[in-house]
């Protein structure tokens, strides 16, 4: 089944969003609902070996394999010459899709440039325009400055993406988000289907 069959139903959806890195990479899991609205269901920022090693910690449970997707940003500089980093977190993109396999109905891959111009309407969108594009998938429901973060007495819709990004990974966990909802929005913001970025096994 694909992003689109499964948008036809009325069932919620489980969304893996993930930012690869050359060590750790974030991860994110979104819940959509018949009504149109998403929810975060959990963020972390893990270690590599972890994720690949045990990936069916981050499924959710209650949630079928039919209706559950992967989407990761991909490296945007095929065919170029590249150091030890941006390699790594190329390679890591693989790793992730090959181990999330038995969990997941299909796996999409976005270059950075696909999902902000899917999100955002922009290619080069920076990251406060990113993370306004994210809040309006959410209800501000949270206490304090930021209703979308909240407070620790009333948690706002993103809550776990600041918990899970202190140490400086909060972008990271921007850009899974963002990966995640891409798909969702693709085939209305940029006119092409999910399918266009589905990766066979």
């Amino acid at each position: 089944m694909t992003v689109t069959e499964a948008m036809q139903g009325q069932d919620n959806l489980f969304i893996i969003g993930c930012d690869p890195g050359p060590e750790s990479s974030a991860l994110v899991g979104i819940v959509t609902h018949p009504s149109g609205a998403v929810s975060l269901h959990w963020a972390y920022y893990t270690d590599n070996a972890i994720l690949a090693a045990s990936p069916s910690w981050f499924a959710c449970v209650g949630h079928s394999k039919d209706r559950t997707f992967l989407c990761y940003e991909t490296c945007g500089a095929q065919g170029a010459f590249v150091g030890a980093s941006t390699f790594e977190t190329a390679a890591m993109g693989g790793e992730i899709r090959r181990a999330f396999r038995p969990l997941v109905a299909a796996t999409y891959a976005f270059r950075p440039s696909e999902w902000r111009y899917a999100l955002v309407g922009k290619g080069n969108a920076k990251a406060p325009e990113i993370y306004a594009a994210i809040c309006e998938s959410f209800n501000p429901t949270g206490g304090g400055k930021d209703p979308y973060k909240g407070t620790t007495a009333k948690p706002g819709p993103l809550w776990a993406l600041h918990e899970a990004g202190k140490g400086g990974h909060c972008e990271h966990l921007k850009d899974a988000i963002g990966v995640a909802l891409a798909v969702l929005k693709v085939r209305f913001r940029s006119g092409e289907a999910p399918e266009k970025y589905m990766r066979s096994y």
